[in-house]
């Protein structure tokens, strides 16, 4: 039981410095980024409707093609997942969250249950018992 693992690949026109310096990053979920755009039917254009996609993870691979004098190469990105979240019009139609127990699906998470028998009040409560001991020792430093 459990989730697959979260992959994902993206492909940039251009070469970003700012986006190849977040390749390997330094934990599970070192990077953000987020992808907005619009998608419409194609024979009608009053359908256009907004969509983001939020990824947390790392960047694995950077493939810079096959450099040739003169033709553009781009450059293509693969990155393993720690989040992913796809929104529709501002809706979110997917959330996954494996490190917080989280898999919704239009606003129904499937997990809930299983976070409650676990005794995770929320899909963060972990992190935040984690937090809230880390301050206690510190306090109790001074």
């Amino acid at each position: 039981m459990g989730f697959e693992k979260l992959n994902s690949t993206f492909e940039m026109a251009e070469w970003d410095d700012n986006l190849i310096q977040l390749f390997g990053g330094t934990g599970i979920a070192a990077t953000q980024l987020r992808f907005t755009g619009s998608v419409e039917k194609d024979d009608d254009s009053t359908t256009a409707r907004a969509i983001e996609m939020i990824y947390r993870g790392r960047i694995t691979v950077l493939d810079f093609g096959d450099l040739e004098r003169g033709s553009l190469s781009p450059l293509k990105c693969e990155c393993s997942l720690a989040y992913f979240k796809y929104s529709s019009n501002g809706k979110a139609i997917i959330e996954l969250d494996p490190l917080n127990n989280i898999d919704a699906i239009n606003g129904v998470d499937r997990l809930a249950a299983r976070r409650g028998a676990l005794g995770q009040d929320s899909a963060s409560s972990a992190i935040d018992k984690v937090k809230k001991a880390a301050i206690s020792k510190i306090a109790e430093k001074f």
